[in-house]
Order: structure tokens, then C-alpha cells, then sequence
């Protein structure tokens, strides 16, 4: 298929060819998979790095001070909801999606970055 079946965009790049005839090049987008589970796998492998993937739940300092995320409101929150379905256990990592320099308005001379 060249063509999204829904949208009808094209998937590939056309380029000139050296007789003037239209080649097809690469992929327009690349969506890049990688699996989780392994990386987190291959972390806890590490006993150095087990210890501070789990320094939230059993070094942290349990005040009224905000001395890391983990202090938050938003955190505490959450925590509240879904503590009973992890099991309390310290083990279980947060994962975020984060992105650097997104313009979620597609404007490309707008001072807004997220």
C-alpha cells in the first residue's frame, strides 16, 4: 500500500530520478516501538540502581516539607486511588510520557513550547 486507507496521504516520499521519472523514497513518518518490560527489567538487574529506583518509597522523608514529586498533592492523590491494586509495593514504577520542544498548535514562530 502507498496510500493511508482512511486519510489517503501518502506513506512514502517521492523523489526525482536520474531519468525524470518520480521513485518512491523513504517513509514520510517513523513510529519508533520499544518495549518496556525489558528495559525495566535490565534496571532492577543493577542492585545500585534498584536502590534509587525505589528511594521513594523507603528513603524518602515523610513530611510537610515538598522536597521531591513524590511529596505532591497530585502524587498523594493518586497514591490514594490506586494503592490497593499495587500492593503497596515499592517496586512499581511511574512511567510519564514526556516530550521536549512539542508546539501542540502548529504554529512554527509561536514563542509557546511545551
Amino acid at each position: 500500500m502507498d496510500k493511508c486507507p482512511q486519510c489517503k496521504a501518502p506513506w512514502y516520499k517521492e523523489g526525482p530520478s536520474n531519468d525524470g521519472t518520480k521513485t518512491r523514497g523513504g517513509t514520510v513518518r517513523v513510529v519508533w516501538y520499544f518495549p518496556i518490560a525489558p528495559r525495566v527489567h535490565r534496571l532492577f538487574a543493577c542492585a545500585k540502581i534498584a536502590k534509587l529506583l525505589r528511594w521513594h518509597g523507603e528513603e524518602r522523608k515523610k513530611d510537610v516539607m515538598m522536597r521531591h514529586s513524590a511529596d505532591g498533592l497530585d502524587w498523594r492523590t493518586v497514591n490514594t486511588m490506586f494503592y490497593k491494586n499495587i500492593g503497596g509495593e515499592v517496586r512499581h514504577l511511574w512511567v510519564a510520557l514526556t516530550t521536549d520542544g512539542m508546539n501542540p498548535f502548529d504554529q512554527v514562530r509561536s514563542n509557546h513550547s511545551t
